[in-house]
Formats: structure tokens, C-alpha cells, sequence
């Protein structure tokens, strides 16, 4: 039984706008949101009963409606992604947040991994192949756009002209890869070959589905899948398992080098979420709700 408090404290007049995401922090002491005027929060949850909670906005906010909100994961051999904050927006950003001790403001400058000119661009077409490039990055963070365009529009349908705005983003659990997923149908990934700099970014581009990309989820670790992988879900009704290592010998579509499952869903996934349960199916457990009154739950098997 779930018991809630009659009168339960609320930060909700503390905004102007609607909150669109939140994410608790791994110590359980800081909760960050982000809202649809672009203001990325931190709301300190150790209060006294009566009082209520300490909500510090960053300086720094998205030029549009904020979309999603990730704290970086991390190990005992990383303890600084306690402090780093990971927020995205229809600004076509993702800008990751780096926090003094206090997570109270921020320490440094925020650095922009993704950023993209307010243009829109067709899918690739059937033999599009990008190059792997990195990003060299300055002082303030920025970089050119690039990336290895992996995976091809196979549907011979008409290109998707969408803009990137970026719907929701994922970490993985070291906090060392990066996930978003974009309305131009692409998912992009970020993988920080030095774990202390945020200068050197590897940027993979990821491109199958026909609409905007509206969710994603990493694959806890397991037996069954012990290489990185994570799902996407889409407007196209589909939803998408990937295989994010690097294939030892490339195929000649590279789509097949990274898919795994390509699920037809039959509705419009509106968030899923990936979680290793012990039940009479053990193992990697996706969970998708959509647009009708039904939770699907798939279980992935070797």
C-alpha cells in the first residue's frame, strides 16, 4: 500500500511554467527539473518538515521549451559526476551542467555537446554513409557538428524534414555514454573518451526511424547483454533495441552492424523504460507506455 500525505509540501507555485521532466539525484538529496520556459532547477530536499524546499535556478537556461533532465551517473573512481547535471531542449541542445559541491549553482561555465542551427535535414537515402569524426572542442565548449551516420531509411517513403529539437536524453550508469533523442528521426550518441574533460567528444549519429524520436532508455548490464546497448522509441510506431559497440567489420548498410530488434509497436510510444527484474522471465525488461490505456512490457531474450 502506498500511503500519501494529505498535505503533502509543494514547490509547484515556485514555477511559471509547466515542469516537463525531473530527475533525482544518487544520494536521494537533490531532485533537478526542467520547464517548458527553458529554466533548469535544483530542488534541495533536506528540509524540516515545515519549511519548504530550497529551489536554486541555473543562470544558464535553454532559448526554448526545456524537454529532459539526467543526472550523470558515475563510479567511486569518478566522484566529480555527482556534480554534473545533463538537461536538453527544443533549442536543439544538450548542455551539460557542472555544479559546485553544494549542487547549489553552477561551478563552471556549462558546455553545449549538441548544438544545431535552426535548419532542417532529410534523412540519408539508401548508400549515405558518414565518418566517424571528433569532436575538438575549445575553452568554451563548442565544436562543430559531426558523427557517424549509422543506419539508413530503408521504407523508400519521403524524407523526414523535422527540426532536431531534442526530446529526452539517457546516461548510462557510469556516466561515461550520452543518449538523445531528436525529432529529425536520429538518435545521437556521446561517448567521453576522457572521463575528467568534456573537451574530446566521440559523436555517433544513429538513423533508422522515420519520425521523431521521442524516448530512449540504456540496457542495464546483464548476461544476456553485456555489450551497450539501449531502445529507442518513435512516432513511427516503432520501437528500436540497438547494439552501440563498435562492430569489428562493417556490413555494406551499416544499419545492420547496430540493429537488433525493430519492434512494431502499433502505437505511438509516449516513454519506456529499461529495468533488469527478477520474475519468471528474468533478464532485461523493456516497459512502454503508449498512446492508449495499456502498459506493454517485452522481455529480451538471448
Amino acid at each position: 500500500m502506498i500511503m500519501v500525505q494529505e498535505k503533502a509540501t509543494s514547490v509547484q507555485p515556485l514555477w511559471e511554467h509547466d515542469i516537463s521532466q525531473i530527475s533525482m539525484h544518487p544520494s536521494g538529496e537533490h531532485l533537478a527539473a526542467v520547464d517548458e520556459g527553458g529554466s533548469v532547477s535544483i530542488i534541495d530536499l533536506r528540509h524540516r518538515a515545515n519549511d519548504p524546499p530550497r529551489v536554486t535556478r541555473l543562470q544558464t537556461k535553454h532559448g526554448a521549451l526545456a524537454s529532459s533532465v539526467r543526472w550523470r551517473g558515475g563510479s567511486v573512481d569518478t566522484p566529480d559526476f555527482r556534480t554534473h547535471l545533463f538537461s536538453a531542449g527544443f533549442d536543439m541542445k544538450v548542455m551539460l551542467h557542472r555544479l559546485n559541491n553544494e549542487l547549489q549553482d553552477q561551478a563552471e561555465k556549462p558546455v553545449a555537446l549538441y548544438t544545431h542551427a535552426h535548419t532542417s535535414q532529410p534523412l540519408p537515402g539508401r548508400g549515405t554513409r558518414g565518418q566517424r569524426k571528433k569532436k575538438n572542442r575549445n575553452a568554451s565548449g563548442q565544436g562543430a557538428d559531426a558523427g557517424d551516420v549509422l543506419g539508413l531509411d530503408q521504407s523508400g517513403g519521403l524524407p523526414m524534414v523535422n527540426p532536431p529539437f531534442v526530446h529526452a536524453i539517457d546516461v548510462t550508469a557510469d556516466g561515461q555514454t550520452l543518449a538523445a533523442a531528436c525529432g529529425d528521426g536520429a538518435l545521437r550518441t556521446y561517448a567521453f573518451e576522457d572521463p575528467g574533460s568534456v573537451k574530446d567528444l566521440s559523436e555517433r549519429v544513429w538513423q533508422r526511424h522515420r519520425r521523431s524520436v521521442t524516448c530512449v532508455s540504456f540496457l542495464p548490464g546483464s548476461t544476456r547483454f553485456p555489450c551497450l546497448k539501449l531502445v529507442t522509441g518513435s512516432d513511427d510506431r516503432r520501437v528500436i533495441l540497438w547494439n552501440l559497440e563498435e562492430p569489428e567489420t562493417r556490413s555494406e548498410h551499416p544499419s545492420e552492424d547496430s540493429l537488433i530488434l525493430d519492434i512494431d509497436h502499433g502505437l505511438k510510444p509516449n516513454w519506456l523504460h529499461c529495468r533488469a527484474i527478477g520474475c519468471t522471465a528474468p533478464g532485461p525488461h523493456l516497459f512502454v507506455s503508449d498512446t492508449s490505456n495499456v502498459i506493454s512490457a517485452y522481455s529480451f531474450r538471448s
